[in-house]
């Protein structure tokens, strides 16, 4: 069974919710968008259901489409300036994702490594002051090594550590 439409009463139809989805799909989110992408949805399917009285839904579907095929004549016909559209379109930029992954992982990842560097030092019964020392001073080792290596080296030791019995 279908659910109801809370904004007009009509049942939504899912192909009409598609064409809609497609269409704002390429647009930047914000929360006016978001509104006026709902407003246009239930205005579709208002409109769809006075269409098909008496036609096959298809038939109706592609008449609704003949008449609102563009983004601006379903902002219109949602109750929006036809201008809107173009302003939805020009508000940004959409941010792609994946850099900010990317980013989100790497502070994972460190977060991760200094929770064991402390888990260590705390293991090993260092006090603050020389868990302070030893990240400014890594020990002597036989080539450089950047601060980054040495903790990582150092985290391995502990869980080498951990799991030997």
């Amino acid at each position: 069974m279908k659910k109801k439409n809370g904004n007009t009463g009509t049942q939504p139809n899912r192909k009409i919710k598609a064409v809609v989805d497609m269409i704002f799909d390429d647009i930047p989110y914000s929360e006016e968008v978001n509104e006026a992408q709902s407003k246009i949805e239930a205005a579709l399917n208002t409109e769809f259901d006075k269409i098909k009285a008496g036609r096959h839904e298809d038939e109706a579907l592609e008449e609704l489409l003949g008449h609102y095929g563009s983004l601006s004549q379903m902002a219109v016909l949602a109750g929006y300036p036809a201008e809107s559209a173009d302003k939805w379109r020009r508000e940004g930029e959409a941010v792609d994702i994946r850099p900010l992954k990317k980013e989100i992982r790497r502070q994972r990842i460190g977060g991760m490594f200094l929770y064991l560097f402390i888990l260590q030092s705390h293991h090993l019964g260092w006090h603050p002051q020389e868990l302070l020392h030893r990240m400014k001073n890594p020990r002597p080792m036989d080539h450089f090594q950047f601060p980054a290596q040495y903790m990582y080296r150092e985290c391995w030791d502990v869980l080498r550590r951990l799991r030997s019995p």
